[in-house]
This record gives structure tokens, C-alpha cells and sequence, in this order.
């Protein structure tokens, strides 16, 4: 459900004493937190997955199927942190006044939908991709792992394209007067009035989040089981490789888990505020609403920004080749200090451009070696 649904939706279902959350003044330290919160979440989220996308393209040993379907998820968080979180911020720093027009007012809950439904159709894929790998090792690394994966991702975006569809059609701009003001307002609503709309938001819920949570659970259940009877079995092993096999195993299992955990501990409760505003009468102070329909905002912007933190903190892979982007990148900043200098006082010698070139190729060099493994981690 989108964020402008969740402030409009449904005011005549509220108690009668019941002050429309859009009616009131935003007490100050609800301003401070909301603004500081999604500006720290949008700055870490942006940069971390423009990292994750880079280092998949630029970085051979990680362009793997399921990292592919990673760097894809990266991009639908930047979707909705580009463009859902600052009209939303706007919109919350104008009381609810939409500045931005009917067009994307549709877009931006399209879009809202749109990534949630991406994002969990991935989170499955790579699920099911793993289950695969465990349980049939010889059937998964063929050469054609990562072009079938590619299509597969397209396909992934289009049902989830079709699957958000009907927000286009529910989500439009109203002009209605403003509490505090003489004048009339533009406000995005979408107010869920007709039945087909009530149906859609209570399918999208148990198709987008109670099955898909069910169906990971199952199979993180065997996957998990089946790595710990291999890791019994694998006495023959020497014990560096038994070690390394144990790791990477475990890993892979914690990262996915993670992202997993994640994704619905973070946008599972805004799809039951989403349910209760629809279907139940309000009980919330308007201060205690405010508080609460906020905070469930930033747990989705959350969500977008969280992933690279765990790719990071739990996959070796991810750490080492996010620190080659690094090097490469302080590397090429390093020559072009270099070379702008020389160029302007005339003493940048050929020994040095030499010696910065040499670096320059190493570290690129670095990027590019490793072997394609097909694990994430």
C-alpha cells in the first residue's frame, strides 16, 4: 500500500473524536527525527548500492548469476530511494501537500509497488537458485547459468511491472482546503472506495508477503539441513579445505538469511498498518500516528539501504572486491592530482607518470583476477 494511502485512506472509519493525522500540527522533534533519519538512510543507502552495482560490473570473479540478481536488487532499492523517499520527505515537510503533480503521484506509488514486488520475486529467485545449487551442484555451474539468470531477471521485472499496474489506475491527485490554510490544495490520495481495490490490497499481501515468507522459510530450512549433513560428511576433506568450505557455506547461508530478515521485518509492518487503516478503526492519538506511520516509512527506506551493509559485514567476496573498487577509485583521483600539477608547473616527470600508470594497472589488474565461482560470498 502507498504512503499518500496511508495519511488519506479511510478517515470516516476512524472514531468520531479522531483528529485526521493530515489536520494536525507536526510537533517539532517529530520534524527533527523524520528529516535527520531520512537523510542519513538516503546518503547510506545510495552510496552503498551504487557500490554493490559497480562492483558486480567492474570486478570479474563477482559477475556470478547470483550476484547479477544481487546487483538487481541494489537497483530497485536505488529506485525507491531515488525517487519514492525524497517525495515522500517532501510531501511530509509540506503537510501532505503534493507539489509534484498527478503524473507522479501515480509514478511514485507505482513505483513503490513496483520495487517491493521486484525485490521479493528476486529475493526467491536467488533462494531458489541456492536450493538448486545445494541439493544439484553438477546441474548448476553450466555455462549458460548467467544468461539464463539475465532472462529470467527481465521476466522478474515485468511480472512485477504487471503485478503493480493497478496503482496506476487507484492513486490520483485531489484538491481539497487545507486545515491551516484559506486555500484550496493539491493532496495524492488513493482512497481504496471500490471493492476490487479492497481485494487487490488483501491478495498483493498474502501473494507478495505470507506466501513468499512461508516458501523461504521452507527452503532455508532444507538448505540450512543439508549444508550441516555435508559439513558432517566432509571427513575426506583436508582440514584448510573443510575450513574454507565450512566458511563459504556459512556465509552464503547468513548473507541470504539476512537480506531475507531484512526485507520482511522492514516492510511487513507498514502492509499491516496498511490492512488496519483500511479495514479497522483508528485508536491512535494523532501524535502516536504520526510517530508510528513514519517510522514504518523509514523501515522500507531501511530495507533499500540495509543490503550492501550486510554484503559487507558477512561476505568476504563482497568486502575484498569492495575494497578494490576503492583502491581503483583513490588510485585514479591520486593521477589525476598528479597529472593536473605537472601539467601547470611543468615538473610532473616521466618516471612519475610511469610509476602512477604501473599502480594505476595493478590495481586494475587485481579487479579482473579471481575465478568465477558462482557463490556470492
Amino acid at each position: 500500500m502507498a504512503f499518500r494511502d496511508m495519511i488519506n485512506a479511510n478517515i470516516d472509519n476512524s472514531d468520531s473524536n479522531m483528529t485526521n493525522a493530515t489536520d494536525i500540527i507536526v510537533p517539532m522533534y517529530i520534524t527533527v527525527w523524520v528529516i535527520f533519519a531520512n537523510i542519513l538512510v538516503f546518503l547510506v543507502g545510495v552510496l552503498g548500492n551504487l557500490l554493490v552495482i559497480i562492483v558486480v560490473l567492474c570486478v570479474r570473479e563477482m559477475k556470478t548469476a547470483t550476484n547479477l540478481c544481487l546487483m538487481n536488487l541494489s537497483v530497485a532499492d536505488l529506485l525507491v530511494l531515488i525517487i519514492c523517499q525524497p517525495s515522500s520527505l517532501l510531501e511530509f515537510f509540506y503537510e501532505e501537500i503534493w507539489l509534484i503533480g498527478n503524473v507522479m503521484c501515480k509514478l511514485v506509488n507505482f513505483l513503490e509497488s513496483f520495487v517491493t514486488v521486484a525485490s521479493i520475486l528476486i529475493i526467491l529467485m536467488i533462494s531458489l537458485e541456492r536450493f538448486w545449487a545445494v541439493y544439484y551442484p553438477l546441474k548448476t555451474h553450466t555455462s549458460g547459468s548467467r544468461s539464463k539468470a539475465m532472462i529470467t531477471i527481465a521476466v522478474v521485472w515485468v511480472i512485477a511491472a504487471v503485478a503493480a499496474s493497478p496503482f496506476l489506475v487507484m492513486a490520483h491527485t485531489e484538491t481539497t482546503p487545507h486545515v491551516h490554510k484559506t486555500d484550496l490544495v493539491e493532496v495524492c490520495v488513493m482512497p481504496m472506495v471500490h471493492l476490487w481495490e479492497r481485494i487487490y490490497l488483501v491478495c498483493s499481501f498474502v501473494l507478495i508477503f505470507v506466501i513468499p515468507m512461508l516458501l523461504l522459510v521452507f527452503l532455508y530450512n532444507m538448505i540450512i539441513h543439508k549444508v550441516i549433513s555435508e559439513t558432517m560428511e566432509c571427513k575426506q576433506m583436508t582440514e584448510s579445505a573443510k575450513s574454507q568450505s565450512q566458511q563459504n557455506r556459512r556465509q552464503l547461508v547468513i548473507m541470504l538469511v539476512g537480506i531475507i530478515v531484512l526485507f520482511f521485518v522492514c516492510l511487513l509492518p507498514f502492509r499491516i498498518l496498511g490492512l488496519y487503516q483500511v479495514f479497522a478503526l483508528s485508536v491512535l492519538t494523532p501524535e502516536c500516528y504520526l510517530n508510528v506511520i513514519n517510522f514504518c516509512r523509514l523501515l522500507v527506506y531501511i530495507n533499500s539501504a540495509g543490503n550492501p551493509i550486510i554484503y559487507n559485514i558477512v561476505s568476504t567476496k563482497f568486502r575484498r572486491a569492495f575494497h578494490k573498487v576503492l583502491r581503483l577509485y583513490c588510485c585514479c583521483c591520486k593521477k589525476r592530482i598528479l597529472l593536473s600539477r605537472g601539467a601547470m608547473n611543468g615538473t610532473y616527470s616521466h618516471d612519475t607518470r610511469m610509476t602512477t600508470m604501473s599502480h594505476y594497472s595493478t590495481v586494475k589488474q587485481d579487479m579482473n583476477d579471481g575465478s568465477d565461482t558462482g557463490d556470492a560470498v
